[in-house]
């Protein structure tokens, strides 16, 4: 599968809205020589290119999805390296993003999902129940 260079980061940074962050954000990816990169509470209502590059390097900025903040609430940024993976096959929904990763280096192909829910009940009931809509649907 490529597994060497397969090396996952999944962090809540709790907003990247300030250069700051993003230049934290970007150290912690480049010191964990992450290649695959899904951030939960971005709080960002706008991603583009520039972002990614700033906040994950350059290697990240063609193949990456993302999940805008509803106001200051939410934002997903998943993300992988082009030189080792493919990301494709993007689904969206209200609390999360979906999508196939194929290696580069064989062509292996696995689903990746990264969620930020809702903290009252009722909405996390409605989480709980989107995501096992979406496993059920997804191939391994």
């Amino acid at each position: 599968m490529g597994a060497k260079n397969c090396n996952i980061c999944s962090w809540n940074p709790r907003g990247l809205n300030s250069g700051a962050r993003q230049d934290a954000v970007c150290a912690l990816v480049r010191d964990a020589a992450a290649t695959i990169v899904c951030l939960q509470e971005t709080k960002l209502d706008f991603i583009d290119t520039t972002i990614v590059v700033r906040t994950l390097g350059h290697s990240f900025v063609d193949s990456f999805a993302y999940l805008l903040a509803v106001g200051t609430r939410g934002g997903i940024l998943l993300t992988c390296s082009a030189d080792h993976f493919t990301l494709i096959d993007v689904a969206l929904t209200e609390n999360t993003i979906s999508a196939t990763i194929t290696s580069r280096d064989d062509a292996t192909s696995w689903s990746i999902m990264g969620v930020y829910g809702s903290q009252g009940d009722a909405e996390k009931r409605a989480f709980l129940q989107e995501i096992r809509l979406i496993a059920n649907s997804m191939p391994p």
